[in-house]
């Protein structure tokens, strides 16, 4: 099997707050209200991508997931979520894997509780989520000023902290999208590998992989050999064309 690996929103998916000019389809919506859009360059192409599984690596928790009407009607065979903590096997609950997270988060339980502690106190109580043991997030009104403050504060070798323009994550430094990578391909008959994403928390997946699709702000800290960097706001569609490349040539291919 190959296999692309890749991020959903802000790569595959993009929120109502990012202007598309181009052809859209709705992918979301929340309480009635349209959420989510992706190009239909990107359905056309992800409903006819031949000779690579689409496996969707997200930090969405199951509720969030399903939620993605792309998703139910693309089908993926196998899903990974909850930043790698859970996998989807036809929509349901891998539960081997998840005792597997649960038995790798163990060792850092208490580093974690310690870092929501110190969230919980820097943001001034900001009421936070806590979908699973090992995720936390939290809106916050200054996310990178909160972000490093934390950094001076939390056990950086257990948690990893990570923020984007709302938000503030913490996540265990053991349960991430690369460890989910590396648990997948070696539980499954997997050759050739791409990858694609747009932040930080798409790193440790990018550096797993034969190539990385990869956006120009964190090219610089993908050491994948191979790597693709995208340009502009509309990610998606580049990913599409270096994916039909890539089916047609071979990702060992120059």
């Amino acid at each position: 099997m190959n296999v692309f690996f890749s991020d959903l929103d802000n790569t595959l998916i993009f929120s109502h707050r990012h202007h598309i000019p181009e052809d859209k389809i709705v992918v979301e919506y929340i309480d009635g209200k349209e959420q989510s859009f992706m190009t239909k360059m990107t359905w056309n192409s992800l409903t006819n991508l031949t000779g690579f599984t689409l496996v969707p690596v997200s930090t969405r928790t199951e509720t969030q997931y399903f939620r993605l009407i792309c998703m139910q009607e693309l089908n993926p065979k196998y899903a990974i979520i909850c930043n790698g903590g859970k996998l989807l096997v036809d929509g349901k609950e891998d539960k081997l894997w998840t005792e597997e997270t649960n038995d790798i988060f163990s060792s850092s339980e208490k580093s974690m509780n310690q870092a929501i502690r110190e969230l919980v106190r820097i943001s001034s109580g900001s009421e936070g989520h806590r979908p699973e043991s090992y995720m936390y997030y939290t809106s916050v009104e200054s996310p990178k000023k909160v972000r490093s403050e934390l950094l001076d504060v939390v056990d950086l070798e257990k948690v990893e902290v990570y923020c984007d323009s709302r938000k503030v994550y913490l996540f265990s430094k053991r349960v991430n999208k690369g460890e989910a990578v590396r648990r997948f391909k070696s539980r499954f008959d997997v050759q050739d590998t791409i990858a694609a994403g747009d932040n930080e928390m798409d790193i440790p997946m990018l550096n797993e992989v034969q190539l990385a699709l990869a956006t120009e702000g964190i090219s610089l800290q993908i050491i994948t050999p191979k790597i693709i960097k995208l340009t502009g706001d509309n990610y998606s569609n580049q990913i599409c064309k270096a994916l039909d490349k890539y089916t047609k040539a071979g990702v060992n291919d120059d």
